[in-house]
């Protein structure tokens, strides 16, 4: 934002962000062969009650730092996997979905700048004891 030479004004009256967080995670480790898979699933879900926002688009020569007048909300439901293949070698995949709302111009919208999906994929590989591991993570 600095790099962008706009003005940044920030209000006077900007008042401290308050939320309400709740949710859950549930887990399960399950035999597969002679290993543990582990399975992990995790829900929560913010409600800003008074949440400070960055305007960038009603004036392409200005940053406007306000708080948003108006509701928003995150959801976040996230799954996640992880199982030795083998002595030394993890596997790790984890996929999260994220539904983030905010009023923009008098309507609850899909707030910017925020992916929906996400995903992750990880293979661990540990020598004995432990002296080299090596890492792969997408």
């Amino acid at each position: 934002m600095l790099a962008s030479s706009r003005n940044i004004v920030i209000d006077n009256d900007l008042q401290q962000e308050e939320a309400v967080n709740v949710g859950t995670s549930l887990s399960a480790n399950i035999l597969v062969g002679e290993r543990e898979l582990s399975l992990t699933f995790d829900y929560y879900r913010t409600i800003f009650e008074q949440q400070v926002i960055r305007d960038t688009d009603s004036d392409p020569h200005m940053i406007h730092f306000t708080n948003l007048d108006g509701n928003s909300y995150s959801n976040a439901l996230q799954a996640e996997l992880l199982y030795e293949l083998f002595e030394g070698f993890t596997f790790n995949a984890a996929y999260r979905i994220n539904d983030v709302k905010q009023t923009i111009n008098g309507q609850l919208r899909e707030a910017p700048l925020q992916s929906s999906y996400k995903g992750m994929l990880s293979m661990s590989y540990a020598t004995r004891l432990d002296k080299w591991q090596f890492d792969l993570t997408g």
